[in-house]
């Protein structure tokens, strides 16, 4: 099992105007998000017992330490949700929540109100629609739903009052007809309503502050208080406006809150409840509780049940999370990096914040085993004076704190190696100084500039074909030289696609980067504005509503990203490209091709995958280039090559990047291809010919 990896599983999706189904998406939204805040990788999967062989190969190959289980209802009902319960345990991954047989237990409210009355507990009497029950004349009678929760076909129909039990027994039938679902009556307790939230500890649970539903100006509107459908999920009915969950306790209530922990605690016991749950009283006048429902896997948003009281004794929404998790065998704080990560719940949301706590120096890294030693360090140091180092702490908590090898600690982490140089490398291969007839800018091919707008990045990778200049307090654009850049583009009607670069242009403020795209707009000859950005993988906060619209104000406009490793996705990076695509700003992907980090077929497939599944257009898979200090990443053209060959067959067309190297001296960009090693060159050398005509001659093993 991965340890930083924790799995959602939830309703499946399907088309629905209901508010109580709807909902789960945004629960599992909100807990996505908060996992990630605490250092979390998360991913999503729907629950379809239809499908359980694939989804079990789906998780298994994930390898999560431990699954949310939020799964309320199949096929929109939730009379079999325990069955992803006992999916659950078979895989033997830990999870939230009961298990399988007290979900199934408490689901069915029949079922649970005759354990409750064999173990003389209280519960209001009730007949079930064959008949069976209890039927007292004169008192009013809910029918209600026997496997659903969340007030689902309840209304102000649902209250009804019968001469006899077969009239009651004729209504829950017409009711069960109409609502379609099973029902069965319960006599209506009109008095108070209480919730009572547990959270699993060893031994017995912790019951938090007791929350009172108080019903305001039902009695002068004549209406029963039911917490009905309305009231929980349709805003502006007068059910929804009219009642409101108070923790305050009345006085004199002592004796009743002392019995409706016991209760609580008892049913706790007697259901085998485990992690969280709720249990729903109603009391009738003279002050005698009745349990009217038991909870297994209540909502878990901030502002909902069990979230809020614990809100009441000081544990937030995160905390909350993190004891859940515990309870369940896992700890999340084990997920947080160290050192100065210690800030990465406070920072996740605030790009600036992010950006401001940025890891800058080997010394803040928690090293990997066996490279605690002082010399390690001053390497990796000597390495940072010549190639400055920065993380943020969103990217560094993807890593793994004791894998030298992880694939996303090597993109970031100083290494001796970058102090070694080949001699065919060079710190401008692309000659980019000679292309530059203006500060910032490069005019390499007829009908398009790349301009540089920063030379600043959230994360310095260590693989950058632009080490020379990114990162050094030397190095710096300011807006007049940005100015010259845009001048030398409006004079120069050849010039139809303009290509953001650094640096990072998004590492500009929101002013500044809407400055500088209305400016390019007004030039009437440029067709296409590009942007070339790593936020979307390193410092997915970046992309804010506010700067969508500012992206979506100069369309068109594409954005390409630098996604190297499926490890990269997280609930955070994709929510990041769900806004972009959404605002229908068309997105591509130019992975760099590194050794021992994605030059795994399997490696890159997921990857392709994952992009694909993102709605990014997997566009290049560049040849690390010959820049001095990314030797130690290069594969040879012919890996690369073999590479490219694995997806033939094995992935969709529009999922296989082209696979691109940047020729010598400047040469512009070639595609290389897969039949290039059906040639067999005798001297392992291959030629290509450039958008020039001019001819190239490659070495497939450097």
């Amino acid at each position: 099992m991965n340890p930083d990896r924790i799995l959602i599983l939830h309703d499946g999706y399907y088309d629905t105007q209901l508010e109580d189904l709807i909902d789960n998406r945004t629960e599992v939204k909100t807990l996505a998000e908060t996992l990630a805040n605490l250092g979390c990788l998360v991913d999503q999967m729907a629950f379809d017992p239809h499908e359980a062989h694939a989804l079990a190969d789906r998780i298994k190959s994930w390898q999560p330490a431990l699954i949310f289980n939020l799964v309320e209802t199949i096929d929109g009902s939730g009379q079999l949700a325990h069955l992803a319960c006992s999916f659950l345990q078979l895989l033997g991954i830990p999870y939230t929540g009961s298990d399988a047989w007290s979900m199934q237990t408490t689901v069915n409210k029949l079922v649970t109100k005759r354990i409750l009355a064999g173990a003389r507990l209280p519960t209001p009497a009730w007949l079930e629609p064959d008949g069976e029950g209890e039927f007292n004349p004169g008192l009013r009678y809910l029918i209600k739903p026997v496997f659903e929760d969340g007030s689902v076909a309840i209304d102000r129909n649902s209250l009804v009052w019968c001469t006899d039990a077969a009239q009651l027994q004729e209504k829950i039938k017409a009711r069960s007809a109409e609502t379609g679902y099973l029902c069965f009556a319960e006599q209506f307790i009109d008095g108070r309503e209480f919730n009572v939230s547990l959270l699993g500890e060893t031994g017995e649970p912790v019951v938090l502050p007791l929350a009172e539903m108080e019903f305001l100006g039902f009695s002068e509107s004549g209406m029963a208080t039911v917490l009905n459908y309305d009231a929980k999920w349709t805003e502006g009915s007068f059910e929804y406006e009219h009642i409101q969950r108070t923790f305050q306790p009345r006085p004199g209530d002592g004796t009743l809150r002392d019995e409706l922990v016991r209760i609580a605690k008892s049913c706790w016991k007697l259901f085998g409840l485990r992690g969280y749950a709720r249990v729903d009283f109603r009391v009738d006048d003279t002050g005698q509780p009745a349990v009217i429902e038991i909870n297994t896997n209540p909502c878990l948003e901030p502002d909902n049940g069990i979230s809020a009281a614990a809100s009441q004794v000081g544990i937030d929404f995160s905390a909350l999370i993190s004891r859940i998790a515990a309870e369940a065998g896992v700890s999340l704080q084990q997920q947080s990096y160290g050192n100065k990560l210690s800030v990465y719940q406070d920072t996740t949301a605030n790009w600036q914040d992010q950006l401001t706590s940025r890891l800058t120096n080997p010394t803040d890294l928690v090293p990997c085993p066996g490279q605690e030693n002082v010399q390690a360090l001053a390497e990796a140091c000597a390495v940072a004076a010549v190639y400055p180092m920065a993380v943020t702490p969103y990217y560094a908590n993807l890593a793994q704190p004791d894998n030298p090898s992880c694939p996303i600690r090597r993109q970031y982490v100083p290494d001796p190696a970058e102090l070694e140089h080949a001699q065919d490398e060079v710190d401008d291969p692309l000659e980019e100084e000679r292309y530059s007839p203006v500060p910032g800018l490069i005019h390499r091919y007829p009908d398009r500039v790349l301009l540089q707008v920063s030379l600043e990045c959230a994360v310095y990778c260590r693989h950058c074909s632009r080490k020379r200049k990114v990162g050094r307090s030397s190095e710096r654009m300011t807006m007049t030289t940005i100015y010259q850049g845009i001048a030398y583009i409006r004079a120069h009607p050849e010039v139809r696609d303009v290509l953001l670069s650094g640096g990072d242009p998004l590492m500009l403020s929101d002013d500044r980067l809407a400055q500088i795209l209305t400016e390019i707009r007004t030039i009437s000859h440029v067709e296409v504005i590009r942007i070339g950005t790593r936020m979307p993988v390193v410092l997915p906060q970046r992309i804010t509503p506010e700067l969508v619209k500012i992206l979506q104000s100069a369309k068109p406009l594409w954005l390409n990203t630098q996604f190297n490793h499926p490890r990269e996705f997280t609930f955070a990076s994709e929510s990041a490209l769900a806004r972009l695509a959404d605002a229908g700003i068309p997105l591509g992907n130019q992975t760099v091709l590194l050794k021992g980090i994605n030059d795994s077929p399997v490696v890159m497939r997921s990857l392709l995958h994952h992009l694909v599944k993102n709605r990014v257009r997997p566009y290049y898979l560049y040849h690390c280039d010959f820049v001095r200090g990314v030797g130690h990443f290069r594969t040879t053209i012919r890996a690369g090559l073999r590479l490219m060959q694995q997806f033939q067959g094995h992935t969709s067309g529009f999922a296989v990047p082209s696979y691109i190297i940047d020729l010598p001296h400047g040469g512009g960009k070639v595609a290389l291809l897969a039949s290039h090693l059906a040639l067999n060159p005798e001297n392992g050398r291959i030629e290509v010919e450039n958008f020039e005509g001019t001819c190239y001659v490659l070495d497939l093993d450097r």
